[in-house]
């Protein structure tokens, strides 16, 4: 059985749960602590990521194992710096893919609410583009 470590704002669902044990053969979910959930959650817009970076880096290097499941999900530059590590280090990084319903309500008073639901369908493996010549 794997490990599987997610690096995303947010709990899973059970039916995230059942599909990484099911589909992946993760027997182990591990969370952020709450220090480390805080820090990704709350990526800041501004400034470069090195420090952010090598903090969840250490964290998998320490923590994970080739052919470990890493959820990533989250702020662009840290996506990416962490998926691509996770790519050339062994470990398995996936996301979340979700079917989108958006419904929009006009009140009385002309204002529009929009209500939008994400319903998980699966989770998919980050893939390397193959190289273009």
């Amino acid at each position: 059985m794997k490990n599987c470590f997610l690096l995303v704002s947010h709990k899973l669902t059970p039916v995230q749960k059942r599909e990484l044990r099911q589909n992946f053969n993760c027997d182990n979910i591990h969370y952020l602590s709450e220090e480390a959930q805080k820090i990704w959650s709350q990526i800041s817009p501004t400034g470069d990521l090195k420090e952010q970076i090598e903090y969840f880096i250490s964290y998998l290097r320490k923590k994970s194992r080739i052919n470990d499941i890493v959820v990533v999900q989250g702020e662009y530059g840290m996506v990416f710096a962490v998926v691509s590590w996770c790519l050339r280090n062994g470990r398995i990084a996936v996301y979340s893919t979700s079917e989108r319903v958006t419904r929009e309500m006009k009140d009385k008073d002309e204002t529009v609410l929009v209500v939008r639901r994400f319903k998980h369908v699966m989770f998919r493996k980050y893939e390397k583009a193959e190289r273009q010549r």
